[in-house]
Order: C-alpha cells, then sequence, then structure tokens
C-alpha cells in the first residue's frame, strides 16, 4: 500500500502530465515560468519573430528624446489635428463643431469633435458587423511593439507628460520593455489552448477606456495590444479630460498597422464621443464585448449598471504604517506626493504608532521639503518624480475638516486618536491629501491588539492597493496585518535610509503582482473579474469548450475531490470542476511562488483573511441549486479556506434533499452548514448569492479568472533583496493557499 504522500506525489506528476500549459492562469507553474524565463531570457528560443528583442531600456537616452520632442512640440497641431472618430482607416468628424480638450488640471489643449448621430451609427454598425477570422497577428504586433519603442518612445512620453503631466514616463517605459515579454508568453499559452480544442476565445470587438496615468504600460498599451495580436477587434474611446495623448498614440498605432502590417485597419476603431452616447452603443452591440477600463470605482460602478461584461480595475486608499513618524518622513512624502498623486498606488492613508509627536506641525514639515516644480518638462529635466505642482488649481474646494499646508498645495487630517477614516474615503486624484490615524492611548502599533484589528478591518472595507509597513525592519506586524486584510500589494521595509516601505513599489514583470481590486464583498458592483497583472487581456472573455469539459477525468484529483464532484449532476460542470482542482494542485503544491528582482518577493493563491468574517454561500432550500454551489463553494471544500466559509441554507431543512446532497458531498461533515435565515448584517469578507439566473452564473471563465472572484491573490516583498529571514518568517504562514489532504 503506497504511503498518501507517495500517492498525492504520483498525483501531482498526473496532472503536469496530463494538462495544458496555463500561464494564462494566475499562479500555475506555467504562469511562474512566464515570469522567471522572462528575467533570465528575455530573448526566448522559441520562434524569434514571436519574441522580438526589444531594445535595451535606458534612461537617459529615454529622457533626452522626451525633453527634445517636448521643446519642439507645436501646441497648435492638438487644435489644427482635433480628436475625431475613426473607423475603417477613415477620419470622421469633418462637419461637426469642435468642444476645447483639457489637460489633467483643467487647462485648454487642443480640441476634439464628437461623433454625429450619423457617424454614430457608423460606428456601432462596425462594431455589431465585424467578423474576426481567428487570425493570429502575434508577430505583426509585436513588430510593431518593437517600432513604438525604438522610434516612438520619446513623442509617447511626451504626448504624455504634456496632456497629463505626467513627471517620470520615462520609467513606465523602462518597466513596459522588461513586462511586456511576460503577457506574450501568457497570451501564446493562450492561443495554443484554443488550437488544441480547450478554450474559445471570445472576438467580440472589445472597448479600451483610456486611462491616463500608465497608458503606455500597464493600460490602453497592453489591454489593446495582447487583444489584437489575437484578432480581437478594439474599439478605444476618447476621455473627457487628457484625451489628447491617448489620441495621438491611438494614431501612431493605426498607422503602423496600416503601413507596416497586413491586419484590417477596421480591426483598429476610435470613438470620440460624448459620455451621453457611451451607454447607447452597449445598449446596441453584443454583450459579448467586453468593457476595459481603469477608473474610479464611482465610474465603475456607474458603468457596470448598465453593462455586465465590465472588467475594471479601481483605485483604493492605500495606507502606510509605521511607528517611527520621524524616520518615515521621506516615505511618507514620497509615497504621498509621487505623480503629484498621480499614480494609483498614491499613499491616502498614514497609520502612526508612538504617535505623541503626531501633530499639525510635523505633519506640514515632512512636506515642507518636497519638490515644488513648475511643469513635467523640469520634472525630467531635474529627474524629479514626486514634485507638487506650483501652477496646479486643487484646493478651491477644500474638503471638510482638512487643513491646507501653508507652503505647498497638500492637505491633511488628523483622525482623533483611535479612529480611522470613514469607510469609501475618497481618494482625490491628483491632489495630494492624507489623512492621519493613531491609537487611543497614542501607543505602539502591535500584532494582536484591538487597534490593529481595527486596522485589518478597515483595510478589508476598503481595499486599498498597497499597504506599506515600516516597523524597524521586524516582520511580525506586517505579517499580522498582511494575514488579515484582502489586498494585493503588501511592501515590509526594513533601514528607513536605504530600504524604506513606500506604497508605491511595484514590478509585476518580477512577481510583485499588482492589481486594483474593489472590495470583495462589492465586488460585482464593479468589474465580471478583478484584474491582475501581468495577466493576458483575452483570457477575461475566454471560456472552456464544452467537449473538453466533457472529456475530463479528474483521474489525478485526490479521493474526497472526486467523490465531492461526482455529487453533481451536470457533466459540464463535473468537468469545470476538475479543471479548477487540477489548477489550484498546481499552483499551491511548492507553497508560495518567488518572485525574481531586486526585492525579495513572495506571491500566489491566498486564502481570505485569517480570523476574518467568512465568505458566506447563501443558498435557498433547493436541491436543483446543488450543482450551482458545489462549483462556487469547491475552492474553499479543498483547501485551507475552509475555516473562511459559511453556507447558509435558507429557509433549510437539515433533512431535506439539499441538507443530503451536502452531507454526500462531505461538505456537511468538513464545512460550516447552517439551516437558518440569512442575516443582512451579518459580518462578511464575500457574500455568494446562489440563486436561478443568479448574478455570476456558470460561465465556464478561465480557472485563475473564477478563483480570483472568491479567493485573494497577490503579492508580500521585502525591500531588501536576498532576505533569508522574511522567506523564512512569510513562508510558513496559514493565509497562503493549500490543499486539504483529506
Amino acid at each position: 500500500m503506497l504511503s498518501h504522500s507517495i500517492r498525492q506525489k504520483i498525483k501531482l506528476r498526473l496532472v503536469s502530465q496530463q494538462t495544458t500549459k496555463r500561464a494564462f492562469n494566475f499562479g500555475s507553474t506555467d504562469y511562474n515560468d512566464a515570469i522567471h524565463s522572462q528575467s533570465k531570457n528575455p530573448a526566448s528560443k522559441i520562434n524569434p519573430k514571436l519574441r522580438p528583442q526589444l531594445p535595451t531600456p535606458n534612461f537617459d537616452q529615454l529622457r533626452r528624446a522626451t525633453i527634445s520632442y517636448i521643446d519642439g512640440f507645436n501646441p497648435q497641431v492638438w487644435y489644427d489635428e482635433p480628436i475625431v472618430s475613426i473607423v475603417n482607416g477613415q477620419r470622421m468628424g469633418d462637419s461637426k463643431p469642435t468642444v476645447d480638450t483639457v489637460d489633467a488640471f483643467g487647462n485648454k489643449n487642443g480640441s476634439m469633435k464628437y461623433a454625429t448621430d450619423q457617424e454614430l451609427g457608423n460606428i456601432i454598425r462596425h462594431v455589431a458587423n465585424i467578423r474576426p477570422k481567428s487570425t493570429d497577428y502575434r508577430e505583426p504586433i509585436r513588430m510593431i511593439e518593437n517600432i513604438l519603442f525604438e522610434e516612438y518612445s520619446g513623442e509617447l512620453i511626451g504626448n504624455q507628460a504634456l496632456d497629463f503631466w505626467k513627471q517620470d514616463g520615462v520609467t513606465e517605459i523602462e518597466e513596459s520593455l522588461l513586462a511586456n515579454p511576460v503577457e506574450w508568453a501568457m497570451n501564446d499559452d493562450l492561443l495554443q489552448a484554443e488550437i488544441d480544442g480547450k478554450i474559445k476565445i471570445n472576438r467580440a470587438p472589445a472597448f479600451v477606456g483610456c486611462v491616463s496615468n500608465f497608458s503606455n504600460f500597464l493600460d490602453l498599451f497592453r489591454k489593446t495590444l495582447r487583444n489584437l495580436e489575437l484578432d480581437v477587434p478594439v474599439v478605444v474611446l476618447s476621455r473627457t479630460n487628457t484625451a489628447q495623448h491617448c489620441f495621438r498614440w491611438f494614431e501612431i498605432l493605426l498607422d503602423l498597422v496600416e503601413t507596416r502590417t497586413k491586419i484590417p485597419n477596421g480591426m483598429l476603431t476610435f470613438a470620440a464621443v460624448h459620455p451621453d452616447n457611451i451607454q447607447h452603443i452597449f445598449d446596441s452591440v453584443s454583450e459579448d464585448c467586453p468593457m476595459y477600463m481603469t477608473c474610479s470605482r464611482d465610474l465603475a460602478k456607474l458603468v457596470k449598471k448598465g453593462k455586465s461584461n465590465v472588467i475594471a480595475s479601481t483605485g483604493g486608499p492605500n495606507t502606510l504604517v509605521t511607528n517611527d513618524l520621524d524616520g518615515a518622513k521621506e516615505a511618507i512624502r514620497v509615497s504621498g506626493a509621487i505623480e503629484n498623486s498621480g499614480q494609483c498606488t498614491a499613499m491616502r492613508h498614514v497609520v502612526v504608532g508612538n504617535s505623541e509627536g503626531l501633530n499639525g506641525e510635523s505633519v506640514e514639515s515632512i512636506f515642507d521639503s518636497v519638490d515644488v516644480v513648475s511643469n513635467p518638462s523640469n520634472s525630467l529635466r531635474d529627474g524629479k518624480f514626486a514634485g507638487i505642482f506650483e501652477s496646479a488649481p486643487f484646493f478651491s474646494a477644500l474638503p471638510r475638516d482638512y487643513t491646507t499646508h501653508p507652503k505647498v498645495d497638500m492637505a491633511y487630517k488628523l483622525n482623533k486618536p483611535g479612529d480611522l477614516p470613514a469607510k469609501d474615503l475618497e481618494e482625490h486624484w491628483r491632489r495630494v491629501v492624507v489623512d492621519f490615524s493613531q491609537r487611543e492611548d497614542k501607543g505602539k502599533i502591535v500584532p494582536n491588539s484591538t487597534f490593529t484589528d481595527d486596522l485589518c478591518n478597515w483595510l478589508v472595507a476598503n481595499q486599498p492597493i498597497s499597504v506599506a509597513v515600516n516597523d524597524d525592519g521586524n516582520s511580525e506586524l506586517f505579517k499580522y496585518v498582511w494575514e488579515r486584510s484582502g489586498g494585493v500589494v503588501y511592501t515590509k521595509g526594513n533601514d528607513m535610509v536605504s530600504h524604506p516601505a513606500l506604497t508605491c513599489q511595484a514590478r509585476p514583470q518580477e512577481g510583485e503582482i499588482f492589481g486594483e481590486f474593489p472590495v470583495r464583498r462589492d465586488l460585482r458592483k464593479y468589474s465580471k473579474f478583478p484584474v491582475i497583472v501581468p495577466s493576458p487581456t483575452p483570457a477575461y472573455n475566454a471560456s472552456y469548450n464544452q467537449a473538453y469539459l466533457l472529456r475530463k477525468g479528474g483521474e489525478s484529483l485526490p479521493d474526497y475531490v472526486r467523490n465531492y464532484i461526482a455529487s453533481c449532476t451536470n457533466p459540464e460542470f463535473r468537468g469545470y470542476m476538475m479543471e479548477i482542482g487540477e489548477y489550484l494542485i498546481d499552483a499551491t503544491a511548492s507553497g508560495p511562488r518567488h518572485g525574481c528582482g531586486e526585492r525579495t518577493v513572495l506571491w500566489g493563491l491566498q486564502r481570505p483573511p485569517v480570523d476574518g468574517a467568512p465568505t458566506i454561500f447563501r443558498v435557498k432550500d433547493d436541491e436543483k441549486l446543488f450543482d450551482d454551489l458545489s462549483v462556487k463553494l469547491l475552492p474553499f471544500f479543498m483547501t485551507n479556506a475552509r475555516k473562511s466559509a459559511v453556507v447558509v441554507v435558507e429557509g433549510g431543512d437539515k433533512n431535506g434533499a439539499l441538507a443530503k446532497k451536502l452531507k454526500a458531498a462531505g461538505v456537511t461533515d468538513k464545512m460550516s452548514v447552517e439551516f437558518t435565515k440569512f442575516d443582512k448584517k451579518a459580518e462578511a469578507f464575500n457574500v455568494a448569492k446562489i440563486r436561478e439566473n443568479c448574478e455570476d452564473p456558470i460561465e465556464f471563465c478561465m480557472v485563475g479568472q473564477f478563483v480570483s472572484l472568491y479567493l485573494c491573490v497577490g503579492h508580500v516583498k521585502s525591500t531588501l533583496g536576498g532576505d533569508k529571514n522574511f522567506v523564512s518568517f512569510m513562508s510558513d504562514s496559514e493565509k497562503w493557499l493549500r490543499v486539504n489532504k483529506s
């Protein structure tokens, strides 16, 4: 008789032998390989046309090219050549009066012609009728990427600086050069899975909402090109501000497509439309068309009300924790002022321990020495990236209870000792606004204390993108906060002079996984899925083929999981659960993954917050709902997230048909099951409603996307390289997701 451990090792080998490459699923072995292989050998040995050698990043050269472009820029061009809609390569807007465009601070900087009713109809007909032929455009699109970086970097950075007032667009290009090959590998696996008959990429045209602060890297660039290369048409939507540089980027791309490739120009559409007409477009085309956007939570929520297939990245009140206010001054100043609070990881909230010295004078002293800059061109010349612009008209309407700095354009609030900011803290985009919180007794912030637990609950309720902890190099507080919250980016500081933790530190291509998630319980109000970086964009609108799911046997899964799956009557659901199970085993078998950059990084799938509120599965006492419940419950049932979930059978009979199904599947014996009325006031990390015609039906999306709806993902890092103590201390945490033995 083989021991359990030996049988499990054999089963793990079977998983790796029987399944397709899964670089498109977060945390999988192939996803990990995509990150590490690019860091070691960017010029892969596979088809060189699929892995063109991108130029080596040269910061000084890029900066000089950008400054030269800005110095020679003629601002009249953006008036004389207004933003217009472009369909099938044809420019519209010949007769429509122009409207002014504005930069990040409301200054007029050009003109735009919104589409007329007739032109709007042309856009809608084009989107509704375009029929891609599943052509592989990876080679020409990646060739274009190379040209963009080689020949247009200065113009791209320059336009962004002039329009958005970005101080350091050079670093974005530099990181893009390193990060794009990682997502190439992920897209390659996605396409191969389709060729193998396992998945289907939905090629309905994808709408992309332009974003300003990362248009050359994390947003407009990657969402557009990763879709195009897999033959997904793209419609880029205009903006109400900072629209110019996004349109000029589109023009460059379209010109390269038309002059350097055989890609039909109808694959690229620019829709210069009034915001009031966007919903009309959505209503007039297939719901299969996804909308990719990065924006405020309020805007994402508004768009999601009118369109279900929205894939949104939203902001969050990034938080820095320190027990040494004086030592953390530089970290606070840089984190708060980066890009004039125009970067998504800019700090919004500081939590101070040992806070006897926390007062208005000490806060103002932090920002007394902040760089005050006149324009982005000078920031580039001087190598500045965390300056406050001297001419930005921010505080015409000062938020209540906030105090303005007497010398620079920033504001702050000292919360009452013991209090944390109110829920839904306004971010004040492009305004340096900071809340300061402290313990009621002004003492040290330590693990396992009422205030720290309140802080962790606040982090769960507000979902910042990034949390940074500076505690004199110690890891205990950092680990405690991370384990009991559900964010994506966590940074532990060390020496406050040379290696502090900032909120604005994340290099996704090195395993520093990034994501701007809404609050988990409310996620479906904002987005269909959370967006993880890196990831292949077309995967968010792909699904498994029925025939592939029906062929699956699940031989490699543990017996208790196979028994659980066998309780489901729907054969497609069973196949999908086998795919989920194989993925969870693969993604967790080695414990947390390791990063590959200068900092020490651990990343991977995680359970919901330790000792936190549960994920509640609400299900009516109806046997027919068991199959749907079994799929959504599986990531908890087969992992250490079991203790984080509760099944509430509403109006349930403990001896009824559904109860018997739960018993037969092993759920009742292994998890918390309650037969009671659901308490709407009950604290919950997440609530999944199992109903007929529910808000999140099983659509056989990629299992990485599916699992991210319920479990946590992300990374933790030490600012020190080679920090073996950090790795040892953090690796054994119960927060990392692990598959149960039985």
